[in-house]
């Protein structure tokens, strides 16, 4: 299988852990015989086309100068790098599969589907409207906007929690028959270990003797982690237990407040902050670690729980996000509620008085790391994802029964006569299953406050094109022929090819209008209809802009108080000797 992965940092460039994911998903896939490739940032200059553990790297030239002005500009920038990169080198080479990651490179995925037709699996590592905790910014709302569209677009979905897929169903509304849960991993291999005994006797002998207890927290020195989670704990924990040390590894802007924090309270003996680590340096601070501290608020996944269970820490964390899949309380690892800084401290203080359970929730925890969460298995299940989502494209590909796509716009002109629910569904089903050019109007008689909040929202989504509703009172014989004249009205003074009435309590299949317009192109009826019972009521019509004006009203069956016959179009048709096609299996 030959696999494109589209990310925004990759090893040795690494902002978050998203690049390390990456790479060692991408080294795993090579080694078990795909052909893998990854277009990513640039390193300044260097080494644009590698390869290196059997995984093709392709950088692209970014930012070029004149940088743009705001973040959101850049990373539409770097999508439009990423395609100018792609585009030659699957002309090239081929491509049976892109995953992209997070809404970083999305857009780029997106359109390359479009472009070449290859599935396209999104892997949603974070949500921002998670992580920024509801309160966003222009900036962080197109971020979300993004997501929430790839969660539609995409064939798959992949996130790396069961509490990921609860967000975007519950903030995104995505499809929950398209999302799937593949956790991360860890690599035991890839965290040094000490050549001699007596190293780690001395390294560990820098922060602590060896009858004391060592606690670390290894992190982003931030607010979001739930620093001053710990920081609250610390002094009970001291207390209570003058044989705990602490150390707190990493950087962030809580760093000066911290070590000020420290030297006040003349805890320099007791509190380390060695600043960032890695490399050689993360890895001996975790061997040398007896207890592993993660006091998170938000936590998509908790790859760092992983990283302290496959090193030996006894790890205690907040039961929030996957750290709370992650964990199973008391027996492979501890959990106290998430902000509860006294609870956190009763944890420690347990683990640092018995030292026979700490060192058993240590060893199931390394079991479990090593057996569960290991990237040969985790591979796999993404592997097998991959072929889901190729035999949904084939899928859709042979529903849709398309040789080409007929030219030209038609008009979908989407009646709101049910719930509010029922019309957010119409209009993502009709985004999700229709690769025709099209534009949706709405129109409401009289809506009441919600429904017409919801086709505002709609319309600044982009999802519709325009609304049409009057206020409420204002409308004479309700559903009687308000739409029908605003129908004819747009017909009237619109250039379009194709016209279709529908009503918003219809969710339709993929391929639906690109079938319909085929059929009428060919000129084998005049007007298309979805399922027999949708036909009569004049829910879902498709029809020539000619076949229209002809006639002089839509589709729809009108009471007989407002002087046209029921179901008018029936009867013209039976009249004229009109065809209609009528398609069976094109609406859920």
């Amino acid at each position: 299988m030959k696999i494109f992965h589209l990310s925004s940092e990759y090893p040795p460039q690494k902002v978050f852990g998203l690049g390390r994911f990456v790479h060692d998903i991408s080294v795993e896939m090579a080694r078990q015989g795909h052909e893998v490739h990854v277009i990513t940032n640039s390193m300044s200059g260097k080494d644009f086309e590698i390869e290196e553990n059997q995984v093709h790297i392709h950088r692209v030239h970014f930012p070029p100068p004149p940088k743009p002005g705001d973040a959101t500009t850049t990373v539409i920038q770097f999508n439009t790098q990423i395609i100018e990169r792609a585009v030659p080198l699957i002309k090239n080479i081929g491509c049976d599969i892109i995953n992209t990651h997070d809404w970083l490179t999305f857009l780029a995925g997106n359109s390359l589907k479009k472009i070449f037709g290859m599935p396209h699996v999104l892997t949603i590592h974070d949500t921002m409207i998670g992580k920024k905790f509801g309160k966003l910014g222009n900036p962080e709302r197109l971020a979300a906007n993004v997501e929430k569209y790839g969660c539609c677009k995409a064939e798959i979905t992949i996130c790396c929690s069961e509490f990921i897929k609860d967000e975007l169903i519950k903030k995104y509304e995505a499809p929950e028959k398209e999302i799937r849960v593949i956790p991360c991993a860890v690599e035991e291999k890839r965290f040094w270990s000490f050549e001699e005994e007596f190293l780690k006797e001395s390294f560990r002998r820098v922060l602590a003797e060896p009858e004391e207890i060592l606690v670390t927290y290894i992190g982003r020195l931030d607010e979001e982690k739930g620093l001053e989670v710990l920081l609250n704990a610390i002094p009970e924990v001291l207390q209570e237990n003058d044989k705990v040390r602490f150390v707190l590894a990493g950087k962030g802007v809580m760093e000066d407040s911290i070590q000020n924090w420290v030297n006040q309270n003349k805890w320099g003996d007791r509190i380390k902050l060695p600043g960032y680590v890695q490399g050689k340096t993360v890895s001996y601070l975790y061997k040398v670690s007896d207890i592993q501290v993660i006091p998170s608020r938000y936590e998509p996944f908790g790859i760092v729980a992983l990283e302290g269970m496959i090193n030996g820490c006894a790890v205690v964390a907040s039961k929030t996000g996957g750290l709370a899949e992650i964990v199973e309380s008391g027996r492979d690892g501890t959990l106290f509620s998430s902000g509860d800084s006294k609870e956190l401290a009763k944890a420690i203080l347990f683990l640092a008085d018995n030292q026979e359970k700490r060192k058993e929730i240590a060893a199931r925890g390394y079991e479990k790391a090593k057996d569960k969460y290991n990237w040969e298995r985790i591979t796999r299940l993404t592997l097998d994802v991959y072929k889901e989502a190729g035999q949904k494209k084939d899928e859709k590909k042979e529903a849709s029964k398309i040789l080409e796509i007929p030219e030209g716009k038609t008009w979908i002109l989407l009646v709101g006569k049910g719930e509010k629910k029922s019309m957010k569904e119409t209009v993502e089903s009709i985004e999700m299953n229709t690769r025709a050019e099209y534009e949706i109007i709405a129109i409401e008689s009289e809506p009441e406050k919600e429904r017409a909040g919801q086709l505002m929202e709609l319309l600044r989504q982009g999802k519709i094109s325009r609304v049409i509703m009057n206020k409420r009172g204002t409308v004479p014989n309700k559903g009687k022929g308000y739409e029908i004249t605003q129908a004819v009205q747009i017909l009237s003074e619109e250039l379009l090819d194709w016209f279709c009435w529908m009503d918003c309590s219809v969710k339709v299949k993929a391929g639906w209008l690109e079938l319909a317009l085929k059929i009428l192109k060919e000129g084998k009826a005049e007007v298309v209809a979805l399922e027999k019972e949708a036909a009569s009521e004049g829910k879902v019509w498709i029809i020539k802009r000619e076949f229209f004006v002809k006639f002089g009203l839509p589709p729809i069956g009108l009471e007989k108080e407002a002087g046209i016959e029921e179901w008018h179009y029936m009867h013209k048709l039976e009249e004229k000797k009109s065809k209609m096609a009528v398609l069976q299996g094109w609406i859920e």
